[in-house]
């Protein structure tokens, strides 16, 4: 029977949970997903929409096919702009979620020599942290959400190159680390809490003790070019690099050596995140193209999906 019903689930967490859903030239018809996630629908092609209106925001996807006699879930999210923040006087260069459970606040990082600490729960102006002399080029985050490693620079003699360590809960400074000859350009946390990395333009990277805050060594890792991003693998032993000498460089953390080069982009990288599983990494590049690697077998596969270059990348909470 093709006008046989299907069960369909909806996965909507919206607070207002109504949702109006029409198949072809039928009437609307409300479901609240809340009350009743579960619905037996017709077979067609559905249109999707939130009964409150949002402003910007709207329901994604905005269409779904139903199939007869064919069981389905049918995830939905509002997306859109929630809201704008202002409040730094320059150029952004970062920008990170801190991985709290009671709150949700973000850290950014500017042209301006601060970092920004902003509620993304309310409209409150951020509280802004200074003690760089320099603009911070680069942020992150502890898995914790406690601590943000930045770091900066400019060109001259009186740049400030140092890596800076914050307690966000205090809103301070806790550590002032120098080394870097010229501008820092990426950070990284170890998510075990035993190392930090810092990258600069000079193409150094530098291994750094997290509990003494103490420089372990310094090297030479991307031909005197510079360093764009820094991620390390889930278990903390392994990271990987990326810059502008097209190369992406696995780290052995306790001998503080390259393990494997990775190479098949034309242009610099200029990001790497790595999947939570840490298996697999993605890369950005002045090639206009990301690129997916198996860190097992050092393969990877290029997605052209840009025009032109591709600054930034991250993978999605599951991987996929």
């Amino acid at each position: 029977n093709h006008q046989a019903p299907s069960e369909i689930t909806f996965a909507y967490d919206e607070p207002d949970s109504v949702l109006i859903v029409q198949r072809d030239d039928d009437p609307e018809e409300e479901i609240d997903v809340k009350k009743t996630p579960m619905r037996q629908l017709l077979p067609g092609t559905y249109v999707v929409r939130s009964k409150k209106s949002y402003g910007g925001r709207s329901v994604f996807p905005v269409n779904f096919v139903v199939n007869a006699g064919e069981a389905k879930g049918v995830p939905l999210a509002l997306i859109g702009l929630v809201r704008a923040y202002h409040g730094h006087a320059r150029m952004i260069w970062g920008v990170a979620v801190l991985p709290r459970k009671d709150s949700s606040w973000a850290l950014t990082a500017s042209d301006d020599r601060s970092l920004g600490l902003w509620n993304l729960q309310t409209d409150d102006a951020a509280v802004f942290l200074e003690a760089h002399q320099s603009p911070v080029r680069c942020l992150a985050v502890s898995v914790d959400g406690r601590h943000a490693l930045s770091g900066g620079g400019k060109a001259g003699k009186r740049s400030d190159n140092s890596v800076r360590l914050w307690e966000l809960h205090q809103r301070t400074c806790i550590e002032t680390m120098n080394g870097h000859d010229s501008t820092v350009t990426a950070v990284a946390f170890d998510p075990k809490g035993k190392a930090f990395l810092s990258g600069d333009m000079g193409g150094m990277l530098i291994f750094w003790d997290a509990q003494t805050h103490q420089r372990l060594a310094a090297v030479d890792a991307h031909n005197r070019e510079t360093v764009h991003g820094i991620a390390f693998l889930p278990d903390g032993q392994q990271a990987l690099s990326c810059g502008s000498d097209r190369k992406l460089l696995l780290w052995d953390i306790e001998k503080r050596a390259v393990v494997q080069t990775f190479e098949g982009h034309s242009a610099a990288i200029h990001a790497v995140s790595v999947a939570r599983e840490g298996k697999q990494a993605v890369t950005a590049s002045s090639d206009g193209a990301i690129r997916v690697w198996d860190l097992q077998t050092g393969k990877s596969r290029a997605i052209q999906a840009h025009d032109g270059a591709v600054r930034c990348v991250t993978f999605s909470p599951d991987g996929r």
